[in-house]
């Protein structure tokens, strides 16, 4: 009869831990959760959505990072209001090269993310570019090597139908950091791809206009 005892106590006991469990599996919210940079290379785009049609809050955060793993900037969205959905989209950080994402539903970490900027980080040097918020475009390079630097930037812009509405080379020596800031380009330009001929060896990105 004890052992009968036990054996119901132990089955018991057994049978509410597998109960709790699966109370808190089954509590896990079923929500979509992903950020990406934005084909201007400049924007960080996060989105959260219910799955399940409830209301869940959400809150986001995003660290960005330079190529030198400098922290340079910070954007966060902590909300608590019970929404089925959130989007936002962060365009004030300028000089980043890599963000982690943070996004949490109803307390609980759904997604921890890294995006890299489009860049070439090669041979001591480097590049990257950007569309900023006025859709002005940016080219930046950094020269950590020894001794100068000979480099060579065109940019060719295009309209949505391929044709070509901007053109421009700029082209010196450094030995440091550069920065080249076009803000003079047509409006009605779409692509853009940059060419950066460094001492001799080419190197090409491409960038999109964002409509806002």
């Amino acid at each position: 009869m004890k052992l009968l005892k036990k054996f119901g106590l132990a089955l018991f006991s057994m049978m509410l831990f597998c109960g709790i469990s699966a109370t808190a599996f089954a509590s896990t919210a079923d929500v979509h959760a992903d950020a990406y940079v934005d084909d201007n290379n400049s924007d960080i785009v996060a989105s959260m959505k219910s799955r399940d049609g409830e209301e869940h809050s959400f809150r986001i955060y995003a660290t960005y990072y330079d190529h030198r793993g400098r922290q340079v900037g910070r954007n966060k969205i902590e909300d608590d209001s019970l929404v089925t959905s959130r989007e936002v989209t962060w365009c004030n950080i300028r000089d980043w090269d890599r963000v982690n994402v943070l996004m949490f539903c109803d307390g609980e970490l759904m997604k921890n993310k890294d995006i890299k900027r489009l860049a070439f980080d090669d041979n001591g040097v480097y590049m990257t570019c950007y569309v900023d918020d006025d859709n002005n475009i940016t080219a930046k390079m950094n020269f950590e090597r020894k001794g100068d630097t000979n480099y060579k930037v065109k940019l060719v812009c295009k309209d949505q139908n391929g044709n070509e509405v901007y053109s421009d080379v700029n082209k010196d020596t450094s030995s440091g950091e550069v920065t080249i800031d076009w803000t003079l380009i047509p409006k009605n330009w779409k692509s853009a791809t940059l060419q950066y001929r460094i001492d001799g060896e080419l190197y090409t990105l491409g960038l999109t206009k964002v409509n806002k």
